[in-house]
């Protein structure tokens, strides 16, 4: 008689996590593993056939760790505080154990509503979205302090680090800001942790992150009990959406944001006087972001302005972090040199060559001021330094807009600015780090393309009369155009979005013929460089890629800086 067969024993599958990460898994309820990290333990993947699969996530594990313990910086994080929290107690963020690489990675959106690594909040158990998992929640937070803080100083990094371990127990109101920020976060920062699979195997995406902001808002009313937690949740709602070009709904939580701010009075001195000082202070911080921001978004997108600068400024001398807030600060001041009257004429559809006149004085209070850039945080030394050109550049091409000769636009800016303020944003992006200026997200490209733009502008004016006396004028501004085209061509870790537009405008300047491999763009694009089979003109014309090639070896040459 042959030996009876044992039965088969069905092994239990590792849970979705230890799956995900490739870690042993030892199959309890819930597994060693998840507690770990505090994971939400599930067994609900249902196994797959073995076989090739594509690429998983390799930078769970090392986010998962950041959240074993409180992140280095949250005990050195001064600049901001929350209603609750401490303003100055404590120093700026210092290096944190995760990555200091990036994933650049396209942002894939969550094609359901099902997210890995959720949790339901047991304190809204009816209303209350999934609430996500403590160590996404960390890893973004992190990121943020690391690179984003320097130029958004406006919550305390030690409360919300501590909070980010709890989600389920977060008022929705709370809740609700910490995701909005993360979803900033992880959009400005074009940040992906994983790169594709199925949807189980999916981490939350950009777009599910602001779903998920937008799902806690909805669980209250916001106007019963105007916070600036609610404030600073539209805020980074709008930051989310302005990364990703969506310009109208970025616009309207903007809006909603200084609408908050008007009902929390932030707008008002005396408001000030019944809080704490370190209440205070967070909320002058608030109110002289979204100052900035305002005016800022309102010069690109023609919009007026609400907020005006008639309250104090934050602290300097008697934080714990006065580099910081000496940035900041600085910032704030180059925005105030513009007159909101500015705005009202600006968004307007007339205009005289006596309105342009006003500009001059305007120009000079932002070109001549000279702060001590040695003492900026790299983050910061690029948002001021291109953020003072840009504006340059905008009232050079308000005064264009205005005036039909360029003898008369010089008399009230120089007429070779744009040319200037292109030369010091590429002196200034040959030596900082690029992660100092990815950090400034889709802000940082439409500031390279609107001062490109505006030397497209010089250079077509120039270019008829290059041989009666403006032939170097006109020489310096193909340098520079070529360099910003070259910023823009490899910028947030890939080709920008407006690299082609800047491109097509400076075909004629430029004098190419065909376009360098690496720049080329569809055809389908821009038709008018195609050939009459609808294909571009092949790369291979020598003159025209040693003409780019002149062009960007003179882009950095320290002459050409100013």
């Amino acid at each position: 008689m042959s030996a009876s067969i044992r039965p088969t024993q069905q092994r239990t599958p590792a849970c979705d996590n230890c799956r995900r990460r490739k870690v042993r898994c030892n199959r309890e309820q819930p597994c060693g593993k998840c507690q770990e990290v505090f994971l939400n333990c599930q067994y609900t993947s249902v196994p797959r056939r073995k076989g090739p699969k594509g690429p998983t996530a390799p930078v769970l594990s090392s986010l998962s760790s950041s959240s074993n313990h409180s992140s280095p910086h949250t005990s050195s994080v001064s600049f901001a505080a929350s209603d609750a929290g401490h303003a100055d107690a404590v120093g700026p963020p210092s290096e944190s154990n995760l990555e200091d690489q990036w994933t650049f990675l396209p942002t894939t959106e969550c094609p359901d509503t099902r997210f890995v690594g959720l949790l339901k909040s047991p304190t809204f158990p009816t209303a209350a979205c999934q609430r996500i998992s403590p160590v996404l929640l960390q890893a973004h937070v992190d990121i943020f302090l690391k690179h984003l803080y320097p130029i958004m100083p406006v919550f305390d990094a030690d409360t919300v680090t501590v909070e980010c371990m709890s989600p389920e127990a977060l008022s929705p109101r709370r809740y609700a800001f910490i995701v909005a920020l993360c979803a900033a976060t992880h959009l400005q920062l074009k940040l992906d942790i994983s790169e594709g699979g199925t949807i189980e195997e999916l981490s939350l995406s950009g777009q599910s992150l602001i779903e998920q902001a937008i799902q806690a808002l909805q669980e209250f009313d916001p106007l019963d009990e105007p916070h600036t937690d609610t404030l600073l949740a539209f805020f980074f709602l709008f930051s989310a959406y302005g990364n990703l070009d969506k310009h109208n709904h970025a616009w309207h939580y903007l809006s909603q944001s200084i609408s908050f701010a008007h009902l929390l009075n932030l707008h008002q001195e005396p408001s000030y006087l019944a809080q704490d000082p370190e209440t205070a202070e967070l909320r002058r911080r608030i109110y002289w972001l979204l100052f900035i921001t305002e005016r800022a978004y309102a010069l690109q997108r023609n919009m007026p302005i609400t907020l005006r600068g008639r309250i104090q400024k934050p602290t300097v001398f008697t934080s714990n972090s006065p580099a910081l807030a000496y940035g900041f600060v600085n910032l704030i001041s180059v925005f105030e040199k513009i007159p909101s009257s500015f705005y009202d004429w600006n968004a307007s559809a007339a205009g005289s060559l006596g309105d342009s006149a006003m500009i001059n004085p305007i120009y000079q209070s932002v070109a001549l001021s000279t702060p001590l850039l040695a003492e900026y945080n790299e983050t910061q030394k690029v948002d001021l330094i291109v953020t003072r050109q840009w504006l340059q550049t905008r009232l050079w091409k308000v005064v264009s807009d205005q005036v039909d000769s360029t003898c008369h636009q010089g008399a009230v800016v120089p007429l070779d600015l744009p040319i200037t303020a292109g030369k010091s944003v590429m002196a200034l992006m040959s030596t900082v780090a690029q992660k100092s200026a990815d950090a400034h997200g889709i802000g940082i490209e439409q500031k390279l393309y609107d001062i490109g733009e505006t030397v497209s502008l010089l250079a077509h004016v120039l270019l008829p009369r290059k041989n009666d006396g403006v032939g170097e004028l006109f020489a310096h501004a193909q340098t520079v155009l070529c360099g910003i085209i070259d910023l823009l061509s490899n910028i947030r870790g890939g080709q920008s979005y407006l690299f082609s537009s800047l491109l097509q405008q400076s075909h004629a300047i430029l004098g190419l013929e065909a376009l360098p491999p690496h720049l080329a763009f569809p055809s389908y694009w821009n038709p008018t460089l195609a050939d009459n089979d609808g294909s571009l003109p092949g790369p291979d014309d020598c003159m025209s890629l040693q003409r780019y090639k002149t062009f960007k070896d003179n882009c950095f040459d320290p002459k050409l800086s100013t």
